[in-house]
């Protein structure tokens, strides 16, 4: 049997360790293909595992789709995903072939032949089990590495390998392992002498020492109004708000002030409020992430990071200009740090949209911009723009304004 064994970032290096020795000991196992991830080897480093080496394993780089795994005349028999990310799952649930993992995966469903994947997350989101819906119901075996207790393992590798065990055995390799009997006893193992039965180990043994972490101090020094800028999020009264516009004010009488508006980063609504001219603020530490709109749904809009491949999803009140995001925007969200949570989603400040339907330009029409006319774009949305734009035309479009930019020749 030739089996191909993939080996993503998810925590549980241990796993696929433990996969390869026990397809190495199978007897037809002819030939192991084996993948990893972008980050797979330092997840794998920084637990301590080393993967075993043998001359029946041939290592691939996951950049190379011309490796035989991404072909179905490769006659790969079957594949396993150990452990696997939930970006992973995702992106092989959707039909992305991106690497050689997804492309392996891919062919393994339309060969109809077997793929196991070992998600190794918790907890898990809406997202996460649609993904695993899809995936078994297009043929593919969802395990998560989830160890049994019943056969009293009496190391962290006895435990894991109740899972690996079951891995090998849905790749169609036949070998020992565990099976329950109805009396607590497994297959060729002798317990009838009760003083030689395996205990639970101390739980100590499954505990592993790590550096400690340093610790960040996340207290953010206040600030006052001489500090306000154009975006800045500021907490006030509990929530968040982000200054969208501001005015220093120094009336003939009477102390100075500052005028601000404000933008309710919860419900998206703006209202004005006024501080005194050295007035003391909180500012709030966000972070922006480059995310891509891939579906929307009663929950809201589904984002999947351009990098780490991370889903979120977002309520599309949180969401500026909803209504001018297309299938595969890419979008800056932004994040509350401390509270990792999503404050809002801006789309770039041009975006490049399609004519769907308006009126017909009439005759003497010039490229002026004066005269203005409703054109609907592929968005659904509804756009002011010159008389000389037609159905079909590609313009750009000022998100910020709702404004037309110009035409796209």
């Amino acid at each position: 049997m030739k089996i191909v064994v993939a080996v993503t970032a998810a925590s549980g290096a241990l796993y696929a360790r433990l996969c390869l020795e026990q397809l190495l000991r199978a007897e037809e196992v002819s030939e192991i293909a084996l993948v990893y991830s972008a980050h797979a080897r330092e997840v794998a480093d920084f637990e301590g595992v080393t993967l075993p080496e043998d001359p029946r394993i041939r290592i691939f780089d996951n950049d190379d789709l011309f490796a035989p795994p991404a072909s179905g005349s490769a006659d790969y028999d079957a594949m396993a995903v150990v452990p696997c990310s939930v970006g992973t799952l995702g992106r092989i649930a959707c039909g992305i072939s991106q690497s050689l993992i997804e492309r392996a995966a891919d062919v393994m469903l339309k060969e109809r032949r077997r793929l196991v994947l070992v998600v190794r997350e918790t907890p898990l989101s809406l997202i996460h089990l649609r993904n695993m819906t899809a995936l078994t119901e297009a043929g593919a075996v969802v395990l998560p590495a989830s160890p049994g207790f019943y056969a009293r393992p009496s190391s962290i590798e006895e435990l894991c390998r109740s899972v690996t065990e079951r891995v090998t055995a849905l790749l169609g390799i036949s070998g020992p392992r565990y099976r329950w009997t109805g009396e607590g006893r497994s297959a060729g193992r002798n317990d009838s002498d009760s003083e030689n039965k395996p205990t639970l180990p101390d739980l100590r043994r499954f505990f592993v020492t790590l550096p400690p972490r340093k610790i960040v101090n996340k207290n953010i020094p206040m600030a006052t109004t001489a500090d306000i800028k154009i975006g800045m999020c500021i907490e006030l009264d509990g929530k968040t708000f982000q200054i969208v516009d501001f005015q220093h004010v120094k009336p003939g009488k009477g102390p100075a002030f500052v005028r601000t508006k404000l933008k309710n980063l919860e419900n998206g609504r703006v209202l004005e409020n006024t501080f005194s001219a050295g007035a003391k603020i909180e500012p709030v530490r966000v972070e922006r992430r480059p995310y891509q709109f891939t579906y929307e749904d009663d929950l809201g809009a589904h984002f999947m990071h351009t990098e780490t491949f991370e889903e979120i999803n977002i309520d599309k009140n949180l969401i500026d200009n909803y209504d001018l995001m297309a299938d595969g925007q890419i979008v800056e969200v932004m994040f509350h740090t401390e509270k990792e949570s999503v404050l809002s989603a801006e789309l770039p400040p041009i975006v490049d949209m399609e004519v769907t339907y308006t009126e017909p330009g009439i005759k003497g029409d010039t490229a002026s911009t004066n005269s203005l006319k409703p054109a609907t774009v592929n968005t659904g949305a509804t756009i002011k723009v010159p008389l000389f734009i037609n159905t079909g035309d590609k313009i750009r479009v000022d998100t910020r304004t709702r404004e037309y930019y110009e035409r796209i020749k």
